[in-house]
């Protein structure tokens, strides 16, 4: 009898130690321990809501990758844990297809994942115990291939409980915290009395004992979470996880796919021009999630009528739609200026919707919607800076290379120009310099150098967290750095680059448009002069290669052998130029001709003004 006690004291103990949370709706979680026992609701939304967890184990089941970024964006629950085993069901394909901690940290005992159907289920343990905050913070970047811009110094971004909730954080960014994080050891273990507590539901004054987060800053850290923020339900609006809500697979071709926006109950449905429902959003699922279906295309125009209410779930609705590049159309004057207040692309007619301006219209509608995400574009948080490295040959090209790159949106890069057997008069210098919103910094280069080794010096010499590769002979539009930084931020990509769709055949004097490169994918061939990547990428990828020839797809090659991830946006705002020599990539102007689906004479300027 005495040893069936003794067992049934075990089971009870190994019970208690794994407290499992799931989430009971879009903002509404239910943490138990395992088995069901004294389970209690929390919502996200509740500025007093706050869940003390001690475990080893915690088993954290959400029907979808939002769910587990507004958990741990919330800063819900604190304590600390030893093991997170994550049961997601539903992941879009780009994410399911391989997963990997950001940083391996020094006491990590396991990481293990395997897809579930259309889901993942995923593993990782610790030898130490673990701020729950920062063992979330490490599982999601992985899963979401989020992750904070490097950093060689400055302040340090971290979320708390207030910000999220005034709907003013997008994780894994967050915001600067105004109050310090008080210091405590990281091996710091809970007492018996601490873990019984856990196990018993908490009161509306219930706090944890162990609020402060881990005092190594190798990850964003949750602040301490004020009592009382000064925020109303009705004021909050959950952030918009672009990691979900982007334009991923938009194909800019022909013109955009019409819809129809209407309300149904308290649904917001988005149907097709036959009146097929597209897309069904309701205020008790997630908003990412019905995005996620296949069903639909990114590339369209929602014609929206004048009873469309303002309420943060319909706000909430038509980002995550905007995001995905879906323009608004609507006849109401008074409707139009409502919806560009809030940071919409607004036409009259659907049916404008069509070629380039098409393009220009769903290209500027998920750019704006990035921005409006992200709190670093916002003003909130420093911008990582760029390094623009230019290897040119030819004055003149770098001349016009370097006044593109004056009209640039983003507001943080230098340039280093690599002159290749001549130097820049010094007139001209100082012109270019005063037109630049950053440093220029040249290095005359003898001629017999490659360009792998000229990419090599200016990287050495650069500032930047990230590293942007510019052709001078290339024309780039006024957003294309921009479009780069929103790419990698809603890709998670080791590498992001746009695609060689333009083609400006100088001789002949047309455009060609190779609409077979339209699609935004990964894993798929970018131009060799749009690549963008961090220092860090470049340095694990072991730099630029000192060939003569295919610099680009030697790196390409490395980074993806190595387990990289690369992504291709779209081609607005980059047209690659053809003369009759002096190029790498040696192709016959007619094949090319003949590959271009279409023809425009001259350049148009939509598609440098995208």
């Amino acid at each position: 009898m005495a040893k069936w006690r003794r067992a049934i004291v075990r089971i009870k103990r190994t019970v208690a130690r794994t407290v499992r949370v799931r989430m009971a709706g879009w903002d509404t979680v239910e943490v138990s321990v395992l088995g069901g026992l004294r389970s209690r609701r929390y919502r996200l939304t509740d500025p007093t809501a706050e869940r003390p967890v001690h475990c080893d184990v915690l088993l954290v089941q959400v029907p979808d990758a939002a769910c587990l970024e507004r958990l741990t964006g919330s800063c819900l629950l604190r304590g600390r844990v030893r093991e997170v085993r994550l049961e997601v069901a539903t992941m879009p394909t780009w994410l399911r297809g391989g997963l990997r901690p950001v940083r391996i940290a020094r006491d990590l005992h396991r990481f293990r994942w395997e897809s579930a159907g259309n889901g993942v289920v995923v593993r990782i343990g610790w030898r130490k115990r673990r701020h729950v905050g920062r063992a979330l913070t490490e599982l999601s970047a992985a899963v979401l291939r989020s992750r904070r811009w490097e950093q060689a110094g400055g302040e340090l971004p971290g979320l708390d409980r207030a910000a999220w909730i005034a709907g003013d954080s997008t994780w894994p960014h967050g915001l600067v915290g105004a109050e310090p994080a008080d210091a405590q050891p990281t091996d710091a273990q809970p007492t018996d009395a601490q873990r019984q507590t856990d196990t018993d539901p908490p009161t509306d004054t219930d706090s944890s004992t162990d609020t402060n987060p881990p005092t190594d800053t190798e990850h964003a850290q949750p602040a301490p979470a004020p009592r009382q923020p000064q925020v109303t339900l009705r004021e909050f609006r959950f952030p918009l996880v672009t990691a979900l809500a982007n334009p991923h697979g938009r194909r800019l071709t022909g013109r955009a796919t019409a819809y129809d926006l209407r309300r149904d109950g308290d649904r917001l449905v988005l149907a097709a021009g036959d009146g097929t429902p597209g897309l069904v959003f309701t205020p008790s699922g997630s908003v990412e999630a019905t995005l996620l279906d296949r069903n639909w295309q990114k590339y369209a125009v929602a014609a929206i009528g004048d009873d469309l209410a303002a309420d943060p779930f319909t706000r909430h609705v038509l980002a995550g739609l905007a995001a995905c590049g879906v323009g608004l159309a609507s006849v109401s004057a008074a409707m139009r200026q409502r919806l560009a207040a809030e940071g919409h692309q607004v036409v009259e007619k659907p049916e404008t919707v069509d070629g380039l301006p098409g393009y220009q219209l769903s290209a500027s509608t998920s750019r704006q919607a990035g921005i409006l995400a992200d709190p670093a574009f916002r003003g909130h948080l420093a911008l990582p800076m760029i390094s623009v490295l230019v290897a040119s040959k030819r004055a003149d090209d770098v001349i016009r290379c370097l006044a593109d790159l004056a009209r640039q949106t983003y507001s943080r890069f230098e340039v280093l120009v690599g002159t290749h057997g001549y130097t820049l008069d010094p007139n001209t210098l100082a012109d270019l310099r005063r037109r630049l919103p950053g440093p220029l910094r040249t290095v005359d280069l003898d001629d017999q150098c490659t360009l792998g080794e000229i990419l090599g010096i200016l990287t050495r010499r650069a500032d930047g967290e990230f590293v942007a590769k510019v052709d001078d002979d290339d024309r780039y539009g006024p957003d294309h750095l921009t479009d780069l930084v929103l790419a990698a931020r809603t890709s998670g990509a080791d590498l992001v680059a746009k695609s060689a769709r333009f083609v400006h055949l100088a001789d002949s004097g047309v455009t060609i448009d190779r609409t077979w490169a339209a699609t935004e994918a990964y894993e798929v061939m970018p131009a060799g002069g749009t690549l963008l990547l961090s220092r860090g990428v470049l340095q694990a990828a072991g730099g630029w290669s000192t060939s003569p020839r295919h610099v680009d797809a030697d790196l390409l090659a490395r980074l993806r052998s190595a387990g990289g991830v690369t992504y291709r946006t779209h081609g607005l705002g980059y047209v690659y130029y053809r003369r009759s020599g002096g190029h790498t990539w040696q192709a016959d102007p007619d094949d090319l001709l003949d590959h271009g689906e279409v023809l425009y004479d001259g350049l148009p300027e939509a598609i440098l003004w995208a």
